[in-house]
């Protein structure tokens, strides 16, 4: 586990987002909100790490909470918004975990992705009005590469058996071919 100065470390560069040159407004308050983060694009994700990314879409608040909405372009999970939400008045170094719902394909139960964040000071997003958002272009926050955990083609989610069913006798004088079908256990 990290210690405090870990995270009061992290207050102070854009960890865990890569860095980049961003205009010195209201947004660079989420560098220093978001101290730490971590996600696992599962099976149904299809994330490729050499061409796909997560990155901080929006921010918003209603009333006294506030909601990180994260994104992803892997192909199985663009419909998947991964949302963190908190108190304004979460207290220094929480952290979040949030996951989404599984795929809707057969035997899926784990979520399409998951992740948590470390939130370091909420209070300082009460710039962002109620009812009011934050909204970044694609890759503008984007999460570091190391954050990332990706289980594309690490294991199997099911294993089945297919044999042919019984051979049949034709009936008396068809000499036709039986077409065997394959039985799935």
């Amino acid at each position: 586990m990290p210690r405090p100065s870990f995270f009061n470390d992290n207050e102070y560069r854009a960890y865990p987002f890569i860095y980049a040159d961003r205009l010195q407004t209201l947004p660079t308050l989420i560098e220093k909100t978001v101290v730490d983060a971590g996600f696992i694009l599962g099976l149904d994700a299809e994330f490729d790490d050499a061409e796909h990314t997560v990155w901080l879409s929006s921010v918003y608040r209603s009333g006294a909470q506030v909601s990180f909405v994260f994104k992803t372009n892997a192909p199985g999970a663009i419909n998947y918004d991964l949302i963190f939400t908190c108190a304004t008045n979460t207290k220094d170094w929480q952290t979040i975990y949030s996951n989404t719902a599984p795929a809707n394909v057969p035997c899926a139960t784990e979520p399409v992705w998951e992740g948590f964040i470390t939130i370091s000071n909420a209070q300082e997003l009460v710039g962002v009005t109620d009812g009011g958002n934050l909204n970044f272009n694609e890759n503008e926050y984007q999460i570091e590469q190391a954050r990332m955990q990706n289980l594309a083609k690490s294991y199997l989610r099911s294993i089945n058996l297919g044999n042919y069913e019984r051979t049949q006798p034709n009936e008396c004088g068809d000499d036709t071919n039986y077409e065997k079908k394959i039985i799935a256990n």
